[in-house]
């Protein structure tokens, strides 16, 4: 007489296989279209490039190497964005960096950081007449956009 647990373990197995080929496959979509897509002349690149000089350059330096005006005075010193993906097994994960933009959760678990916490910031000073989130959104989207496009 068989075990009743036993007959699901296999499916469960296979159901769990499954699943980590359908992520798989989605995150190897999701990356191909992102690369794809973000180019230096996309115009969600263009602006993110104008939002990383206008607010990251200072630090991370203009080509995003870690270089700029203020990284000698930081401890711990910005990091190159130019290695991200190099870093993570050749994987640029977007959600990852537009979280770490952002700040907020990182700060409510971590404790503060160096780096400013952009999405507060980004809320505080949107345009009038816009949801703040939506201004967050967008900026941090941008600037993660453009920050692929230099990956080594």
């Amino acid at each position: 007489m068989e075990h009743p647990g036993h007959a699901h373990h296999g499916q469960d197995r296979g159901t769990w296989l499954t699943a980590a080929v359908l992520v798989a496959l989605v995150l190897s979509v999701a990356f191909w279209l992102l690369n794809r897509e973000m180019h230096p002349e996309d115009p969600r690149v263009v602006a993110g490039k104008a939002d990383f000089a206008r607010y990251c350059a200072e630090c991370h330096g203009a080509e995003g190497r870690g270089d700029g005006p203020m990284a000698g005075r930081l401890d711990p010193r910005p990091a190159n964005l130019r290695l991200i993906a190099r870093r993570n097994g050749g994987v640029f994960r977007p959600e990852d960096l537009r979280t770490f933009i952002d700040g907020g959760a990182a700060e409510r678990a971590h404790g503060p950081r160096t780096m400013p916490a952009w999405g507060g910031i980004f809320e505080a000073t949107a345009e009038p007449g816009r949801d703040p989130k939506d201004v967050v959104g967008e900026r941090i989207a941008r600037i993660t956009a453009y920050v692929f496009t230099i990956q080594d």
